[in-house]
């Protein structure tokens, strides 16, 4: 089918449908046609609430897609129909392209995006309330759902600081080893005392000393003192000559 024919087609079946139109209308519908569009977003729903009322008498799809061609006047409404009109002519023309595609096609076109993701959300949650899931009882009272388990609490793990490390002295070793009753002061030798050792001269040793080092080996001096003091004040029985 060359271009004229086509043309000569889509005329004369705009001019059938619009009169099974003003026919229809003068005894089933009194719609007032819709208001041409031109492809503004902002305006599409109202145009296509108004074509759905205008087009409710016509009866062939071929004729309700002739009749909505016939408002696509200017603007990018005009370049989309012409468009249409080259792709789907044929179709058109055998009365084989459905209405109901023609305004998917239509809205996917002109439809704001936003709006359409409304209706299918819309229609997802229609859909959702006629499957097999749970249903809301049908006398208006919400049915009964538990609330969520609340979040397990948190584990805290308490730990204990470490003891601060306590500075070591080195003379330490040298206070135990000089404190033990066995250990020369002079030489630091087990075996015997101070007093008793001949290894070393006494003014080096107390110089060598510390503080507690030097007072410990001046009660052990003392304390032996005494002890021989008490010794010779000890009387002794003589045996030779008996009175």
């Amino acid at each position: 089918m060359d271009a004229q024919a086509v043309i000569d087609s889509f005329a004369e079946g705009l001019e059938r449908a619009i009169t099974a139109a003003g026919t229809a209308r003068s005894s089933k519908n009194h719609a007032h046609a819709p208001a041409a569009y031109n492809g503004t977003r902002a305006e599409y729903e109202t145009f296509r609430r108004g074509l759905e009322l205008y087009i409710k008498a016509i009866s062939k799809d071929k004729d309700k897609i002739i009749a909505a061609l016939s408002f696509l006047t200017s603007g990018d409404a005009d370049a989309w129909a012409q468009n249409f009109m080259q792709d789907h002519a044929a179709r058109v023309d055998r009365d084989a392209f459905p209405w109901e595609e023609f305004l998917t096609l239509l809205d996917k076109k002109f439809l704001d995006p936003r709006t359409a993701e409304y209706a299918r959300e819309q229609l997802f949650r229609m859909t959702q309330g006629r499957s097999g899931g749970p249903r809301a009882p049908q006398n208006g009272t919400r049915r009964y759902q538990a609330p969520p388990p609340p979040p397990p609490a948190p584990v805290v793990q308490v730990v204990a600081p470490a003891a601060p490390a306590v500075p070591h002295d080195p003379m330490d070793v040298d206070r135990a080893r000089a404190r033990n009753p066995g250990v020369c002061y002079r030489c630091r030798k087990p075996g015997h005392i101070a007093r008793d050792c001949k290894e070393r001269d006494i003014r080096e040793v107390i110089r060598n000393l510390t503080k507690e080092e030097f007072e410990e080996a001046v009660h052990d001096r003392l304390a032996s003192a005494y002890a021989e003091v008490e010794e010779d004040q000890t009387p002794k029985q003589d045996f030779a000559n008996p009175q």
